[in-house]
C-alpha cells in the first residue's frame, strides 16, 4: 500500500509539473507576442513598396513647390510662411501650396484674413483632409490629430520675407535641402512653422525605421533619403561650405 501511495503521489507531482510547465510556456509566449506587437506598433513592418510610395508623395509636394515658383517672382521658391504687419506667423508654406496639391477646396475655404489657429481655421483643418499626413499606419493616430512630418528647413532667423531655400542661396538646388520629414517632431499641418538644418544634424542619427534613412526635399524638386554616410556632408551644408557636389551620387 505505501508504494502505491509513493507512486500516486510522483504521478500527482508530476502531472503539476506538466501543467506548471505548459502554463510558463504559454505566459512567455504571450509575452512574446505583446513585445513582438509593441515593436511592430514602434518601428513598423515597413517594406519598399510602403518606402516607394511615400518617396512618390513627396515627389508629388516636391513638384507641387516648383510648380508655384513659376508664378513667384524671378521664379523664386514660396514663401515659409506669412506674417502680419505686427510680425506673427499667419500662414504656412502648407497651406499656400493646396492650390498646387489639387486642394483648391480647402483653400477657398480657408479664412486668410485670420491667424491659422482661428476658431474657423482650426475647425476647417479638424474636419478637412490632412493633406500631409502619413502614409504609414503606425501614424494614424497622428494623422487624425491633423500632425504631419513634412517641416520646412529656414535659417533661424525669423525673417517675415524668408522663402524655402533661402537658408543656403550659395548651395546649388539640387544640393539644398528645403523640406525634411521629421516623424520625431510633427507639427500641425496648418501651423506655421520652421526647423533648421542645424537642428537636424545635431540629432543622435539621421537613420529612421520608415525610411532607413531621413527624407529631404531638395530646392530642384528632387527627393532623396539620406543616411548617416551623408551626417558630414549635410554638417557641411549646414556650415554653409560648399555644396556644389556634396549630393551627387
Amino acid at each position: 500500500m505505501e508504494v502505491n501511495v509513493e507512486t500516486r503521489r510522483c504521478k500527482k507531482s508530476g502531472k503539476f509539473t506538466l501543467a506548471t510547465l505548459m502554463g510558463f510556456i504559454a505566459v512567455v509566449g504571450l509575452l512574446c507576442l505583446m513585445i513582438n506587437m509593441a515593436w511592430q506598433r514602434t518601428y513598423g513592418d515597413f517594406n519598399d513598396r510602403s518606402r516607394l510610395s511615400f518617396k512618390t508623395y513627396a515627389g508629388r509636394i516636391g513638384f507641387a513647390i516648383s510648380l508655384k515658383s513659376l508664378n513667384e517672382p524671378g521664379n523664386r521658391l514660396p514663401l515659409v510662411n506669412e506674417y502680419d504687419e505686427q510680425g506673427r506667423p499667419m500662414h504656412s508654406w502648407r497651406v499656400l501650396l493646396l492650390p498646387e496639391m489639387e486642394a483648391r477646396e480647402f483653400y477657398d475655404l480657408y479664412a486668410f484674413h485670420e491667424p491659422w489657429d482661428s476658431l474657423h481655421n482650426l475647425r476647417l483643418a479638424e474636419n478637412s483632409l490632412n493633406y500631409y499626413e502619413s502614409l504609414f499606419w503606425q501614424d494614424d493616430e497622428a494623422n487624425r490629430k491633423g500632425l504631419t512630418p513634412f517641416r520646412a528647413i529656414v535659417s533661424g532667423d525669423n525673417k517675415k520675407t524668408e522663402r524655402l531655400g533661402d537658408w543656403g542661396k550659395n548651395i546649388s538646388k539640387q544640393n539644398r535641402p528645403i523640406i525634411v520629414l521629421d516623424f520625431t517632431n510633427p507639427v500641425l499641418w496648418t501651423q506655421p512653422d520652421g526647423i533648421t538644418l542645424e537642428e537636424i544634424v545635431s540629432r543622435v542619427s539621421l537613420n529612421d525605421a520608415r525610411m532607413e534613412g531621413t527624407l529631404f526635399i531638395f530646392a530642384d524638386g528632387s527627393v532623396k533619403v539620406l543616411d548617416e554616410e551623408d551626417l558630414v556632408r549635410l554638417e557641411a551644408i549646414a556650415a554653409e561650405a560648399n555644396g556644389e557636389n556634396a549630393f551627387d551620387r
